[in-house]
């Protein structure tokens, strides 16, 4: 029996081995990102803690093999999805990605190129990709790709990714060139704000408003704090229930009229009074989204010719079908004669119990709402339903969350602590798999 206890042995020092090769290998990657830059002039920050949340997906996927990689039968496609560490680009431990304005949401990374051409088959193959030529700047070397709000620079060196709708190659242009000898350390910023340090996905800015996202299994949590001269809360907080109903459900305790001043030159574009409407709000707001629709009646105006060869209208009656939408908001009922009856849909409106209320579904008008003491200022619930298909589709991969809320408690009088979570379609598999990985 000798020999069983030498193959002990080996196998125990083997996984030893092996076990601290990889604990080596994570620590020389951690490290090496602790180093990365960003521009001085960086707002915010958002990272990805990538090698965490691999080791966190890999041991998912040990028991749940074919949500993965498919049948062990049939293994076709194992072996067509790219590797991470093989689309011939360096991705860190950490991957940061910034902004360069507080008032602007387009984000940037700065990347080393390992392999050109491999990573330019990746992002045509898998990302769908295509080459911008529109750019006149661009030097021997330099390639762009763009696709909706993502684009990619880069050379044989480096690369920019950039995500957001504010696509400005020239921007990326110059990050492309910098020596980033005057940047600063990516994990200076938000480095005295400790919820953000072992999250999943964080962001944080120079204010040290911060937001992080943890994936697990079938869910993902949510836990942040914003910070804004926009937000007045009141000393009592009031909430309405939730109708089972509902798709989506959102209410704000908060000064009112600190939001309609920012906003200002938007509602002078609807030509609404703002001065007037400023003394009217007071401090509730709530929009919900029903799992219904309602027929919505519209006059169109067409002309024609009689025999007579003269112009003659016509009134033609069009019914749509339009969902189920609702605004409320605390207002003295003054209010009610400036709100415009048709936006984007007709509304119909009514006021009670210190409420005014805007509706494309008439059942909702008249009906009574409650108001009740609450801890929380915000409150936002969202649950799968069929008619979220037609009006959510635009939000990428919805379909695949079937429930979750986020509660907002106040601290300070425009602090706003926020905390809930999204349940997904698979509560074995990693929700960051489920939402960015799948297929």
């Amino acid at each position: 029996m000798g020999w069983i206890k030498k193959i002990t042995v080996f196998l125990i020092g083997l996984i030893a081995i092996l076990a601290i090769s990889f604990f080596v290998f994570k620590y020389y990657r951690t490290s090496k990102a602790e180093n990365l830059k960003i521009p001085e002039n960086t707002a915010s920050v958002i990272r990805l803690n990538v090698d965490d949340l691999l080791l966190k997906i890999f041991k998912n996927s040990l028991s749940n093999y074919s949500e993965y990689y498919g049948s062990k039968k049939d293994s076709s496609t194992v072996g067509d999805k790219p590797k991470l560490w093989n689309i011939g680009v360096h991705i860190p431990a950490k991957l940061y990605m910034f902004s360069l304005s507080d008032t602007s949401y387009q984000y940037y990374s700065v990347l080393e190129v390992s392999d050109k051409a491999k990573l330019q088959a990746f992002l045509e193959r898998e990302l769908g990709l295509r080459q911008d030529s529109v750019v006149q700047s661009l030097e021997k070397g330099q390639d762009l790709y763009a696709k909706k709000h993502m684009q990619v620079l880069l050379d044989d060196h480096k690369l920019v990714f950039s995500l957001g709708k504010d696509y400005q190659p020239e921007t990326m242009l110059s990050l492309l060139k910098a020596d980033q000898g005057d940047w600063v350390y990516a994990n200076g910023l938000g480095k005295n704000v400790s919820e953000i340090q072992e999250a999943d996905m964080s962001f944080v800015d120079k204010k040290d408003n911060w937001a992080i996202v943890n994936f697990q299994n079938g869910r993902f949590d949510i836990d942040a704090f914003v910070k804004s001269s926009l937000l007045g809360f009141p000393s009592k907080p009031v909430q309405a229930a939730i109708p089972e109903d509902n798709v989506f459900y959102m209410a704000l305790n908060s000064d009112l009229s600190l939001i309609l001043k920012d906003k200002e030159a938007e509602l002078e574009k609807l030509k609404l009074p703002v001065d007037s409407i400023y003394k009217y709000v007071g401090n509730f707001a709530a929009i919900e989204l029903k799992d219904k629709e309602v027929l919505e009646s519209d006059t169109i105006i067409t002309y024609d010719y009689d025999d007579n060869f003269e112009m003659t209208e016509k009134k033609v009656i069009n019914q749509v079908e339009v969902p189920s939408l609702t605004f409320q908001v605390m207002a003295s009922p003054h209010l009610l004669g400036y709100l415009p009856e048709k936006m984007f849909y007709k509304f119909g409106k009514d006021f009670h119990n210190g409420l005014i209320r805007l509706s494309t579904d008439p059942a909702a008008l008249g009906q009574n709402m409650e108001l009740q003491p609450s801890s929380n200022v915000f409150v936002m619930s969202y649950q799968k339903k069929p008619v979220a298909a037609k009006y959510l589709g635009w939000l990428p991969n919805y379909d695949k969350i079937l429930k979750g809320e986020v509660n907002g408690i106040a601290e300070g009088t425009n602090g706003l602590r926020l905390n809930g979570g999204f349940d997904l379609e698979n509560p074995a598999i990693n929700s960051f798999y489920q939402i960015i990985g799948s297929r």
